[in-house]
């Protein structure tokens, strides 16, 4: 039985990072150096299943977290949906900068509307590219 766990684990993690490596090169963020880390349950937020992470935006490096890798449902999914986070990524800092110009209170609210408005825009992109390239293992599409 461990040895099954063990290739099962295995084989998820290979599907996982050729998802990234995948969507990395489609969307064409190669100068991107891109990790994924499994974190516990609750560390990204409740109802997530995986974040994205610019570690060191000056060389280009970031972290996809995934809770609990093993059982993650979705794995295509959650891979495509932080990698167009990343693409969308210097839009959404210019962005942060000019929100942050309005003064503590207009930030704040500037900040979390472009925080939706950007996830936002990646469900719509993660819905247009499922019309070319559905999930074909049956896995839920979480929208």
């Amino acid at each position: 039985m461990i040895a099954v766990l063990g290739t099962q684990a295995v084989a998820k993690e290979r599907r996982l990072w050729s998802q990234i490596k995948k969507w990395q090169k489609r969307l064409r963020l190669q100068e991107w150096e891109v990790a994924w880390e499994a974190v516990a349950d609750g560390v990204i937020g409740e109802g997530l299943g995986a974040d994205l992470q610019i570690r060191n935006p000056e060389y280009r490096r970031a972290v996809i977290r995934v809770s609990d890798w093993r059982e993650l449902k979705g794995m295509d999914f959650h891979a495509r949906h932080e990698m167009l986070h990343l693409a969308l990524n210097d839009l959404r800092d210019r962005a942060m900068e000019l929100a942050q110009r309005l003064g503590t209170e207009a930030a704040e609210r500037e900040m979390a509307l472009l925080a939706k408005l950007e996830e936002v825009a990646v469900t719509r992109l993660q819905r247009a590219f499922d019309e070319f390239e559905p999930i074909k293992d049956g896995e839920d599409q979480f929208y």
